[in-house]
């Protein structure tokens, strides 16, 4: 789990390094591609989902991990009773006990549970021991501890599908931001390209009337203005 949140860190420096280099070579005009990562990781349900997961997974094992924790039982009694002849304040009599135990399972598939019981005199009457250990069904280590493997097994794997997200869409984000670029820049040299033609068909025009052009150079600088 240690060497994911390492890897996690890691990647997370690098999407930032490689967002800032390729933000400073193809600069837009309102937003930067470490900008484009950022909104593109924040508003991307995926994303969410995925961040979640782990979250979730984490509180399994939680979930998973707590048959194990002691269980603390007490209780506490008073009985009362009568003896001899029936009389409003005589030949009564009453007795109070008081009982406390704890337990908890054990990894090996059984479990141990120790109890006291006390007297209204405050003398421990007795101490309990047990320990109960199945010997064919449920027993050993691999039984018991089986949903708590298969819940870190989950939370790897959630965390692994995270951090693959969030590189998937680190990796669409700068390939599309990449093509905006270029269709950018396309687009500027497609409009220099019609300024030129443009201010070509207008020279021929001038060089036509001065009749140092023929009226043919200005169909054709028109055709070639048209075509772009």
């Amino acid at each position: 789990m240690n060497k994911i949140n390492h890897y996690f860190v890691a990647l997370c420096l690098s999407v930032g390094f490689v967002a800032n280099s390729y933000a400073n070579a193809t600069p837009q005009e309102d937003i930067s591609l470490n900008m484009a990562v950022q909104m593109a990781l924040q508003k991307n349900f995926v994303v969410r989902i995925a961040e979640i997961r782990p979250k979730v997974s984490e509180a399994e094992i939680k979930q998973t991990q707590s048959k194990f924790d002691p269980k603390v039982r007490a209780f506490y009694g008073e009985t009362e009773y009568q003896s001899g002849a029936v009389s409003p304040s005589t030949g009564r009599s009453s007795e109070r006990n008081a009982s406390a135990g704890i337990s908890t399972a054990m990894p090996w598939g059984g479990d141990i549970d120790i109890s006291a019981n006390a007297m209204e005199t405050g003398e421990v009457s007795n101490v309990t021991l047990s320990i109960r250990q199945p010997l064919l069904r449920n027993a050993g280590m691999g039984s018991s501890m089986l949903e708590i493997r298969v819940a870190r097994k989950n939370h790897q794997i959630s965390r692994t599908t995270f951090v693959g997200t969030v590189m998937q869409v680190v990796r669409d984000t700068i390939f599309s931001y990449n093509d905006a670029a270029l269709a950018r820049e396309n687009y500027e040299a497609v409009k220099r390209s019609r300024d030129l033609a443009k201010r070509l068909v207008k020279d021929n025009k001038r060089r036509v009337e001065v009749g140092s052009m023929e009226p043919i150079a200005v169909i054709v600088a028109e055709t070639q203005f048209a075509l772009r």
